[in-house]
């Protein structure tokens, strides 16, 4: 029995079709103390709004148009309602640019939700857009202050009833209705324009050059980026109020290793190389065996990319087998400018293996290196999430125990199990990555 029909009969709500006969029954009941009479009431359940696309919409529009009845295309194309195709040949042109317009809406026209009272948002948005052009810091207040200067009547007949709060929240919902959002900022030498200058000329001098020499599956790019497999949380649940409410017993300290990627222009990875702090020959490096074959594991005194790692490990290890085994041609690949990236000692180990060190420009890697403009990003979001799966199953494992303990032993576990964990979750996130985002990477580079 369906839940409202269940409650209308606890109500005692009558079905008026049967109203005469329940009153015989209801009589009879009484009469032999049969107990409450309840009085059943069946009404049709309300379904579900009807959404079309607007692609939908388009196409019983030009049906219409083309000589059909407006009740058998609506009822060929299961639209209930006729009134919706008179609405929708009002607004053809509207459908029209929303279907040409891929970041509209599938099924709107726009304008649903809140209105803005700011009636100046298209010049706000202009100037907004201007001073962001010369990458310059900007922020609310400033937004604010601008919105004072020049419309400085309307400004002030809105705060004659509204406190500055509202304005400022009025014009972060302008900002971000049009396309922009609050972020964290980062720090660059050069201006935006700059840098896509510096990219245009790089892709169309170096990179020409280096397409014309080599073909897609023989240039490569490496880099590393820094992962962690034991982070302590930058936010955490603390009472308002409360002195000293978001204090945690412990030291802040976040253990980190690096991982070097290398990828071909045509999609193809090369084995991730994970470098771990500890000392070469010591007891971590000695442990290292156990590990996934699908993987190389070194270790460095900081966990970072240095001199021995990259010529010893990466140049004369990695690709030298890579070379021998798969590669034989002439190779190419790109590098950042790290010291030991280009250092004489590194382009000479690359050219005995036949293949030509080719580095970036300085502070050009987020526009021109194909790891950091599309991989990275994909890369460590799905090791967050693998993250996030691992501490779940491993709270549900172990039931029996409090929830409390079961968190703390997640912080309690030996440091070489989270150098497994961590290396399980880098060789699943790499296999995650796929040719396609590899090569979509390469072609927003320019390379």
């Amino acid at each position: 029995m369906e839940e409202l029909e269940l409650r209308m009969l606890q109500w005692g709500i009558r079905d008026g079709a049967g109203a005469a006969g329940d009153e015989d029954d209801a009589a009879e009941s009484d009469s032999s103390g049969g107990g409450e009479v309840i009085y059943q009431l069946n009404l049709p359940s309300k379904g579900r709004r009807s959404t079309y696309s607007n692609e939908l919409k388009l196409r019983v529009v030009e049906k219409v148009k083309a000589g059909g009845k407006v009740a058998a295309v609506a009822a060929s194309n299961d639209v209930h309602t006729r009134t919706a195709v008179y609405e929708w040949i009002k607004n053809e042109d509207r459908l029209r640019e929303a279907c040409a317009n891929k970041k509209s809406s599938k099924t709107t026209l726009g304008g649903q939700g809140r209105h803005c009272v700011f009636p100046y948002a298209d010049e706000l948005i202009q100037w907004i857009k201007a001073m962001r052009r010369d990458d310059f810091a900007l922020k609310t207040n400033h937004c604010v202050a601008f919105v004072k200067e020049e419309y400085s009547s309307w400004a002030s007949d809105y705060l004659l009833t509204r406190q500055e709060d509202s304005l400022r929240r009025a014009i972060r919902r302008v900002a971000l209705s049009r396309g922009f959002s609050f972020r964290r900022a980062t720090k660059t030498i050069i201006s935006t324009q700059e840098l896509l200058a510096e990219q245009q000329r790089f892709s169309a001098e170096v990179g020409a050059e280096i397409k014309k020499a080599y073909q897609r599956e023989c240039v490569f790019n490496a880099d590393e980026t820094a992962v962690y497999y034991e982070e302590d949380p930058g936010i955490i649940l603390a009472e308002r109020g409360q002195s000293k409410s978001a204090r945690v017993k412990g030291r802040r300290r976040s253990d980190r290793a690096s991982v070097l990627l290398t990828v071909s222009a045509a999609g193809k990875k090369l084995k991730p190389l994970v470098i771990f702090r500890g000392q070469p020959g010591g007891t971590i490096e000695r442990d290292m065996t156990a590990y996934s074959n699908q993987v190389l594991v070194t270790v460095q005194q900081s966990g970072w990319m240095d001199t021995r790692v990259w010529n010893e490990t990466f140049i004369n290890g990695q690709w030298a087998e890579f070379v021998c085994d798969e590669f034989p041609d002439p190779l190419a690949i790109y590098v950042d400018n790290l010291k030991c990236h280009v250092s004489e000692t590194a382009q000479e180990a690359f050219a005995s293996w036949g293949t030509e060190l080719v580095p970036l420009p300085k502070n050009t890697t987020a526009v021109l290196q194909p790891l950091d403009v599309g991989i990275m990003g994909p890369f460590k979001k799905k090791l967050r999430s693998l993250t996030l799966s691992y501490n779940l199953t491993s709270i549900q494992r172990n039931g029996s125990l409090p929830l409390r303990e079961r968190l703390l032993a997640l912080k309690r576990m030996s440091a070489d199990e989270k150098r497994k964990l961590l290396v399980d979750r880098v060789v699943t996130a790499w296999a995650a990555i796929d040719e396609r985002c590899i090569k979509r990477a390469w072609e927003k580079a320019g390379l």
